[in-house]
């Protein structure tokens, strides 16, 4: 299930999770994508890169350290496009 980014570059798939996992899609082609996590009081969780990036493809963010709660997914393709999206692990 696609939430509350129609039309957007990235989208998470699989939102709400209850698995230490959630997919990415990315709709279009980039040289480095970078993602971080942050949870609801703005720490920073987890940070990752992903080079490469077709578009139309959908890559798993194996996430740690997270409990059932609310946090906040950051992506930047290739340092020019940011999109940050809410992500709920139950």
């Amino acid at each position: 299930k696609v939430v509350d980014n129609a039309g957007t570059d990235f989208k998470l798939i699989n939102n709400i999770s209850t698995t230490n996992s959630v997919v990415l899609y990315c709709g279009r082609n980039y040289k480095k994508v970078n993602w971080n996590i942050v949870d609801v009081s703005g720490r920073m969780i987890q940070t990752g890169c992903i080079s490469n990036v077709i578009a139309g493809s959908k890559t798993v963010l194996n996430t740690v350290n997270t409990t059932g709660s609310m946090y906040f997914i950051h992506v930047t393709g290739d340092a020019n496009y940011a999109q940050t999206m809410k992500w709920t692990k139950l």
